[in-house]
Parts: structure tokens; sequence; C-alpha cells
């Protein structure tokens, strides 16, 4: 079942995201979560959040954020707990913020994934996603 969430939910949310993000720590670094609970309360106060349940249990979720009449929204933090992931949850929760964008007039949705993470360009590629920006950084110390 996938709900919009508020912000009594924003531990689990916490937990759920450091849940995800541990396996991913050889690639990106240490997983910290600093500003999450900010982030995910953004989200909520100025977008939509979604969570998908079994059981009464946050197996993962979505967000959608879009700013005044920008004709393109952004996915944000999409996240399936690891147990879950492969299974189809993360396309049934981007198809329910497809079919939500579509109902409410948006002409399209942004998704960002970091460069290394192939897996995650692989499915958005497949679910109909293509890359359109490249986004070069500099890091001083």
């Amino acid at each position: 079942m996938i709900k919009e969430l508020d912000d009594k939910y924003l531990k689990e949310l916490v937990e759920l995201e450091r849940e995800a993000f541990e396996p991913l720590e050889e690639i990106y670094g240490k997983y910290s979560d600093e500003g999450s609970k900010e982030h995910f309360e953004k989200i909520m106060r100025e977008g939509k959040l979604w969570g998908y349940f079994i059981k009464n249990e946050l197996i993962g979720c979505i967000g959608l954020f879009g700013r005044g009449k920008s004709k393109y929204f952004e996915i944000q933090n999409l996240i399936v707990k690891p147990e879950f992931q492969g299974k189809g949850f993360g396309k049934k929760l981007i198809s329910f913020v497809e079919n939500y964008a579509q109902k409410n007039k948006i002409s399209g949705l942004l998704i960002r994934t970091k460069h290394k993470n192939i897996k995650n360009i692989e499915i958005y590629e497949h679910l109909g996603f293509e890359k359109t920006v490249c986004v070069l950084k500099k890091e001083f110390e």
C-alpha cells in the first residue's frame, strides 16, 4: 500500500535511508544522515512524500518536488530497503508518481543519481528516463 507521509514518519524515513545507503558506502564513502530529517521535512512541506508499506512496515519511499510553474517536477528520495530491492517496489513507486504527475498536468519528471550508480541509471533508462545533463564538480580542501 502506498500512502502520503507526514512528520510522524521522520524517524522511520531517516532509518530507511540509512539502511538503503549503508551497502553503498564502498562506492560513495561513509554514510551520514546529517540533514536527512530536515530534507524529508522540506519535501513534505514543499512537495509530496509517499511511503510504500507492507504489513504496516515502511519498506520504501518516494518524493516529488516542484516549484511554481515548473514544467518538470523532480523525483527525490526514491528509497527501497535492501531486502526488498529488485522485487519491483521501486518501479511501483515510480509508476505511482507518474500517475500522480499526469493527473496533475505535470509535463514530465526528472530524477538524479550519481554517475557511479550504474545499476540505478540502467533501471531508470529501462523505465523510460533518458540522460540529459552532465554535471561536473571540483572540490577544494
